[in-house]
């Protein structure tokens, strides 16, 4: 568990499935003003739960930048915890997470899953998954990305009025909202291209900063 801000997690590399059903990394900001990134990292032998779960008591800023994520059962990257609200029995703290330049395949439930304002998801590639990105709540922005399995916003079991706004992104698979009042702005741009935006491909690959795309 990473917690507190001013930390970073650069070039480490996840070697082999892990079993256990809880993330292989669990972030955090608690400082409102502070932040923390998570770089050049390979989370691409999967699990039974999430690669990287963002905490709800996450209140910062997390960047999330040149990842690879792929075969996680619990959504590969899992960041709305911090925009659960407050009757939830987990609130959250409202922090944002900041995707850039990451690469997600064959994650279940989602490949990338935001939920607070200011939150992102940029130059980024989604593939295989039911669901490409879920704003699950907030507003959140799709930014120069490829997807497929579709774009999805909101939340049926917190009605959550979700907003996904995206922009200069090709993307497959439709718009889907999970509440009446979610939203998605903005259209696809063509077909998604499976391209690597900069990642490691293998666990030595992140050890040596060795990125592909």
């Amino acid at each position: 568990m990473l917690a507190g801000g001013g930390w970073a997690v650069r070039n480490v590399g996840f070697k082999g499935h892990r079993g256990a059903g809880s993330p292989a990394v669990a972030a955090a900001v608690t400082d409102p003003g502070g932040s923390a990134v998570i770089e050049g990292c390979y989370l691409g032998d999967g699990g039974n739960g999430p690669g990287v779960w963002v905490q709800p008591e996450h209140a910062g800023t997390l960047v999330v930048r040149n990842c690879y994520f792929e075969g996680w059962g619990d959504n590969g990257l899992y960041g709305s915890p911090p925009g659960n609200p407050s009757n939830h029995p987990r609130p959250g703290n409202g922090g944002a997470v900041r995707v850039e330049n990451c690469y997600a395949k064959n994650n279940a439930t989602s490949n990338f899953r935001l939920g607070t304002d200011g939150s992102a998801l940029k130059n980024s590639v989604s593939f295989g998954s039911q669901r490409g990105y879920w704003g699950f709540y907030g507003r959140t922005r799709v930014v120069g990305c490829d997807i497929s399995g579709g774009i999805h916003a909101g939340s049926s079991n917190w009605q959550d009025n979700a907003v996904v706004q995206i922009r200069n992104t090709s993307f497959s698979g439709g718009k889907h909202t999970h509440y009446d009042g979610a939203t998605i702005e903005g259209s696809s741009q063509g077909q998604p291209s499976d391209r690597l935006p900069g990642v490691p491909t293998s666990p030595g690959a992140a050890k040596n900063g060795n990125l592909q795309g």
